[in-house]
C-alpha cells in the first residue's frame, strides 16, 4: 500500500482574500519553532495516535468521548493503524507559502517522514510562492 503525506505550513507574507486556508501573517521568529513541533509531530507519531486512543479503533467510534466515525474517517484511521506495511511514495509541503521557510528546514521535515515511515519517495512537492 502507497502513502502520501501532506504538511501545512501556514505561514503567509500576506494573507489573500481569497484564500480560506487556515494560515497568516506571523513573524519569521514562529517559523523554527513550529518546523520543531512537526518534526517531533512526525518522529512521535504512533505514540500521539496510541495516547489519543487510535489505536483502539472500533468501527464506531475512536476513543471514549469520540462520536460516530464516518466512512472517511474510518478509512484514514484504517489505513494510519496499516501503515506499518505501507510506504511514502509522496510527500506534499502546502501551505500558506511554506517557501517562506529556509531549505535546511524544509529538510528537516523531509528527513522526519524518511526517520519515521517506510518510504520509496517518487514526488515531493512545495507549493511555492514565485517571490518566495
Amino acid at each position: 500500500m502507497k502513502l502520501g503525506v501532506y504538511i501545512q505550513v501556514p505561514f503567509c507574507r500576506t494573507k489573500c482574500t481569497y484564500c480560506n486556508f487556515h494560515t497568516g501573517v506571523f513573524p519569521q521568529g514562529m517559523y523554527a519553532p513550529y518546523v520543531d513541533a512537526v518534526v517531533r509531530e512526525i518522529s512521535e507519531h504512533r505514540a500521539l495516535f496510541a495516547a489519543a486512543g487510535v489505536a483502539q479503533i472500533k468501527s464506531r467510534s475512536v476513543g471514549p468521548d469520540a462520536g460516530p466515525l464516518d466512512d472517511n474517517l474510518k478509512e484514514v484511521a484504517r489505513v494510519t493503524l496499516q501503515h506499518g506495511s505501507a510506504v511514502v511514495d509522496t510527500i506534499y509541503i502546502g501551505g500558506g507559502t511554506p517557501s517562506l521557510l529556509e531549505p535546511a528546514a524544509l529538510a528537516r521535515i523531509v528527513d522526519a517522514v524518511r526517520g519515521s515511515f517506510a518510504c520509496a519517495l517518487e514526488e515531493v512537492t512545495l507549493e511555492a510562492d514565485p517571490e518566495t
